[in-house]
């Protein structure tokens, strides 16, 4: 069944581990969401600059560039991009690092249950579409979202 929320949401799931990445997208795409893979960060980070993402699932350990680092970087680019670490290793202290560097959400590998993605997922749309409305209604959507991260049809 398709979410409600998922017409106009960009999502790019960041991990090293290629099948998870790839079965991560394919999961969010069977209920209808925008999604694509990469597995490198770099490479991540320059697809972030020049397409309008609105939520980033990432990987927190991962070669050329962790994701605490890709969280740094995305928050740089637009604070409006929602961000979801993703690791295999449970961390308490780590998870709250993440948050505090503004980190919507933490999920821990391996999965409980598939649902778990797609609960967290719902709240970052949910979240990108209040500051939609916000902004729309403060008349501020533009300076303070100059990418239109918030707007992609712009």
């Amino acid at each position: 069944m398709e979410s409600k929320l998922a017409n106009d949401v960009n999502i790019l799931v960041i991990d090293d581990e290629v099948e998870l990445g790839n079965m991560i997208v394919m999961t969010l795409k069977t209920k209808g969401y925008e999604a694509e893979f990469c597995s490198d960060p770099l490479l991540a980070l320059q697809k972030i600059q020049s397409f309008k993402y609105q939520l980033v699932i990432t990987d927190i350990r991962m070669p050329k560039l962790d994701g605490l680092e890709v969280l740094k970087q995305v928050k740089k680019i637009s604070q409006f991009i929602e961000v979801v670490m993703v690791t295999g290793f449970s961390s308490l202290e780590l998870a709250l690092e993440c948050l505090e560097m503004g980190a919507l959400d933490f999920l821990f590998k391996p999965f409980e249950d598939i649902q778990e993605i797609y609960d967290t997922v719902e709240a970052a749309i949910r979240k990108i579409h209040k500051w939609r409305k916000i902004l729309a209604k403060a008349g501020k959507i533009n300076k303070l979202d100059p990418h239109n991260i918030l707007n992609p049809s712009k």
